[in-house]
């Protein structure tokens, strides 16, 4: 669990390195994003079994129940921030299929973990691009409607 925490930690910070702009998201960002979720769900198979080695008496397990709790919030935002740059019609239509494929592949896994509003958030804000898109892009924002519609708890 510590190397992958390292690694989630180390992609966070190199993602955080482009400075916020008005300008569409890079190709590179998008990949770089794509490899935070993934890190991401290898994170989430882990937090479980983390979590049942320590006793529950232990003084510090309801810390790390909040950052568990904090984490999900976060992957709620970044799940979030994946949808709107699917959403940006000033990314390339190449990019946005990007996202949308990688968001299919990690929105069922994490999503069901996010907080109730978050989920409604997105699963809305998934069904407002179904119906605003057309052709592949129609195609694969109706995929990923039905990835985050039918949420499972493993990849």
């Amino acid at each position: 669990m510590g190397k992958h925490l390292e690694r989630y930690e180390a992609l966070n910070k190199a993602l955080k390195m482009y400075k916020p702009s008005l300008a569409p998201p890079s190709r590179e960002q998008i990949e770089l994003f794509r490899v935070l979720l993934h890190e991401t769900v290898t994170l989430d198979t882990l937090i479980s079994a983390f979590l049942a080695t320590f006793p529950p008496d232990d003084p510090s397990l309801p810390t790390r129940k909040d950052g568990v709790k904090t984490f999900y919030e976060g992957v709620a935002g970044m799940l979030f921030g994946s949808v709107q740059i699917a959403d940006n019609r000033q990314v390339e239509a190449e990019d946005r299929l990007v996202v949308f494929s990688y968001l299919t592949e990690v929105a069922p896994v994490l999503l069901p973990k996010t907080p109730e509003l978050n989920q409604q958030a997105i699963r809305l804000y998934v069904g407002r691009l179904v119906e605003a898109t057309t052709g592949t892009l129609h195609d694969a924002a109706v995929r990923l409607q039905h990835a985050v519609e039918a949420p499972r708890t493993a990849p």
